[in-house]
């Protein structure tokens, strides 16, 4: 019986072993996850200060179509051509605006989907290294060669119906 039981006991490290190798993969990919969704959310920001160009871009457009109209009615009929164009900005400027106000939800989206992912992540990465720990934590025991009341002991001397005291 002791030799199954080293038997096992040197399989379940074996298999401990193993599960020490795909928990470090594991883990490594956790925390190659956290660095994407961190390089996501550093895009986000980035995309965040474009749009703050692209708002003031469509301000300054509207601003110029305003302007743009001031001058058509002074032109009088004269300036009907321009003021078509006038309208054609303002209306651009608008659409600008729509967009940027579409991307911007969009963004904000984006970043609460990847501090929901990072944060499922995290807890991922947690439990692969809670499941190592206890996986190392077996691996380092060693089998105990023999207890002071060894039941396999007791069990045989009950057989022989002789009674020794434990730990002899």
């Amino acid at each position: 019986i002791t030799g199954e039981i080293g038997t096992l006991f040197e399989q379940l490290v074996f298999d401990l072993d193993g599960v020490a190798s795909e928990t470090r993969i594991a883990v490594d990919s956790a925390r190659a996850g956290k660095t994407i969704a961190d390089t996501c959310v550093a895009r986000v920001d980035s995309a965040n200060d474009v749009l703050g160009i692209i708002r003031s871009l469509a301000d300054r457009s509207r601003l110029l179509s305003l302007n743009a109209r001031i001058e058509a009615a002074l032109a009088g009929k004269a300036g009907t051509g321009f003021a078509v164009v006038a309208q054609e900005v303002k209306s651009l400027a608008q659409q600008i605006d729509d967009a940027a106000a579409k991307t911007e939800s969009d963004l904000v989206e984006m970043r609460e989907m990847v501090s929901h992912a990072l944060a499922a992540n995290n807890t991922i990465e947690a439990a692969i290294v809670s499941i190592n720990d206890l996986s190392q934590a077996l691996r380092t025991k060693q089998p105990t060669r023999r207890r002071k009341c060894d039941p396999w002991r007791i069990r045989s001397m009950k057989r022989r119906q002789r009674h020794l005291p434990c730990g002899t």
